[in-house]
């Protein structure tokens, strides 16, 4: 179950979506840019003690899984915001 800010968020981005549709590929690929930006600084890792609400969330209790967790989450992100760069630059990115 979601708290009160967490819905009032996810319904914040729920509202913003018809503006975003509307948005050209370069102005996407501008907003990925961002986001690799500030992957690449790594501060996001520890934002709000995340980690630790998905390792509670799962149930466990291994730090080793959470570093998995913010592993896989950090290279879904990344390669999401690559391929969108990529598309929009006209440019494939290299098969896995």
């Amino acid at each position: 179950m979601c708290s009160e800010s967490e819905t009032m968020a996810l319904r914040s981005l729920s509202d913003a979506q018809p503006a975003w549709s509307k948005t050209t590929t370069a102005e996407r690929a501008k907003v990925a840019r961002e986001i690799l930006a500030e992957l690449g600084k790594d501060e996001w890792s520890t934002a709000g003690e995340w980690v630790a609400k998905e390792m509670e969330l799962q149930q466990v209790n291994d730090p080793g899984l959470g570093a998995a967790s913010r592993f896989v989450f950090g290279s879904l992100v990344k390669d999401f915001c690559l391929s969108l760069v990529a598309a929009a630059e006209g440019n494939v990115l290299p098969p896995l």
